[in-house]
């Protein structure tokens, strides 16, 4: 994100927490097509840029899936946090330091 405005603030928050979603949906709904029509004709319908985002999409939920199951089994909460934060995560360039940014001056809660 660029700039340090609400706006950012809140499409940088809302990025980190939808991803996981989204890449799950994805991941479910290719399996069903999948069951459905085969492998080969899913993939056969995208054209390579397609392709590619969709391997990310199924290898990033299936990353997600098996944290989610190990952190189940060990009685504790998945990190998808650090995850996706290894994936890139998200970054917010403001020309200042965050701290200098009006949306973070005037919003943010001062004990």
């Amino acid at each position: 994100m660029i700039g340090g405005g609400l706006t950012a603030i809140d499409t940088a928050t809302e990025s980190l927490a939808y991803y996981p979603l989204q890449v799950e949906k994805f991941l479910v709904r290719h399996e069903i097509l999948v069951a459905e029509r085969g492998e080969a004709a899913v993939f056969a319908s995208m054209n390579d840029e397609e392709r590619g985002i969709a391997l990310e999409f199924i290898a990033h939920a299936q990353a997600i899936r098996a944290a989610r199951t190990t952190a189940q089994r060990e009685g504790r909460e998945p990190n998808i946090a650090g995850l996706v934060n290894g994936w890139g995560g998200v970054t917010i360039a403001y020309r200042r330091r965050l701290i200098d940014s009006p949306s973070y001056t005037l919003n943010t809660r001062k004990c």
